[in-house]
């Protein structure tokens, strides 16, 4: 199979590299690959007239969780782009995350088509999101009082009616959300929030919860730049670091070990490229690397970030015997 346009750049990088580190220039000179099509190799060999390489590249794209997120955040980039045109960024509340079910991506994209015509270019608008929860009345007679499960400057907007109730009150209004806070842009909005909590704390009576619906807002800016339109989402992806990079390089680590089975140059070098949504930032990675296990029979690991090549400093008696030396 021919070398990739990915691949050919992440060769080129590496040859830019062992030229400022081993001396010479160094060139593609093989396609591995396209050489043996019935039995696993390298993707390519490149050389400096006097050492060879035989180079693999993988990609990095984050673990499952991350891709999910970024393959959504892509998706939905083109899928909310109203009809008239334009680059929008949509800012959802704090607690949301990627990806999101059908019903909801429906809401926004018509959200969006109604909203975003009446905002100028560099400008804000506020599309509306339902929400719906629970009031329950802890005590009716005694203290004023009023919270939800949120903390902080999020719970305030609530907080600040327990002057106006009688009683104690508990709103329950993040399960169903994922625990989504509290998004206003407008005092109307939060206004109208407000009201519907005092009525339902009215109508509530001790362990008989209430249903209250209202519903929140989400800011939504028109870029001022001709660039593609879209709707570009801020939505953060929160997962712990070591388990999911641990998960992607050994998955890398597995995938590459085949292809060096054979000695198909003097030295074997396996490069990882860091794209999407993975985390595998050039500390973290040397970090973790000497903890998986490692194929035998590789005796260079470059991660490339960008344009940026880091030597992640495999450390083998054998590699070392074999791995060009610095001039």
């Amino acid at each position: 199979m021919a070398l990739t346009a990915q691949e050919l750049r992440c060769i080129e990088l590496v040859c830019d590299y062992l030229g400022s580190v081993y001396g010479g220039t160094w060139r593609l000179t093989r396609d591995l690959d396209e050489e043996n099509l019935s039995t696993p190799s390298p993707d390519a060999e490149v050389s400096n007239g006097t050492i060879t390489a035989a180079v693999e590249v993988k990609q990095l794209m984050g673990d499952a969780s991350a891709r999910k997120h970024s393959t959504s955040h892509s998706w939905l980039f083109k899928y909310l782009a109203p009809t008239y045109g334009g680059r929008y960024h949509l800012w959802p509340c704090s607690g949301f995350r990627l990806p999101i079910k059908r019903p909801l991506i429906d809401t926004i994209k018509t959200e969006i088509e109604r909203v975003g015509k009446k905002i100028a270019p560099g400008q804000n608008g506020a599309i509306r999101i339902a929400r719906s929860g629970e009031i329950t009345c802890i005590s009716k007679y005694e203290g004023q009082f009023i919270n939800c499960w949120h903390t902080g400057q999020t719970a305030e907007v609530v907080r600040a009616l327990s002057p106006y109730v009688s009683g104690i009150y508990y709103l329950a209004d993040g399960e169903q959300t994922n625990r989504w806070h509290h998004s206003f842009v407008t005092d109307e909005a939060r206004r109208q929030f407000q009201s519907s909590l005092i009525d339902a704390c009215d109508r509530s009576d001790k362990g008989r919860p209430v249903v209250v619906d209202w519903h929140e807002e989400w800011k939504l800016t028109r870029s001022d730049t001709n660039t593609e339109d879209g709707v570009f989402i801020f939505a953060m992806h929160i997962g712990w670091v070591d388990p999911g990079l641990c998960e992607e390089l050994q998955r890398a680590l597995d995938s590459a070990a085949p292809k060096f089975l054979k000695r198909r140059a003097e030295t074997h070098i396996l490069v990882l490229e860091r794209v999407g949504a993975s985390n595998a930032a050039a500390p973290d990675v040397e970090r973790i690397l000497p903890t998986l296990s490692l194929p035998g029979n590789i005796d260079l690991i470059l991660l490339i970030d960008g344009d940026r090549v880091t030597n992640l400093k495999l450390h083998r008696a054998s590699a070392h015997d074999r791995a060009p030396r610095p001039r």
